[in-house]
């Protein structure tokens, strides 16, 4: 049966993980704004590494917990 502190877990952990993405978009306007052609694509580029390094963590330390426990 899932529980409410199941629910409430969970949609912490989904508030959590969204928020870098949620961040960039805001400041989406001021990126486009302020920044060279150049220093946008640099930008870019390091905010999709980012984001693939935080999905391979997360991945990693999901499966470790699904292993270990």
């Amino acid at each position: 049966m899932i529980t409410k502190r199941f629910i409430k877990s969970s949609v912490i952990y989904t508030i959590a993980g969204a928020l870098p993405m949620a961040n960039a978009i805001l400041l989406l306007p001021l990126y486009l704004h302020y920044l060279t052609a150049q220093q946008y694509g640099t930008l870019a580029l390091y905010l999709s590494f980012s984001i693939l390094i935080q999905i391979v963590v997360t991945y990693s330390f999901d499966a470790s917990l699904y292993l270990h426990f």
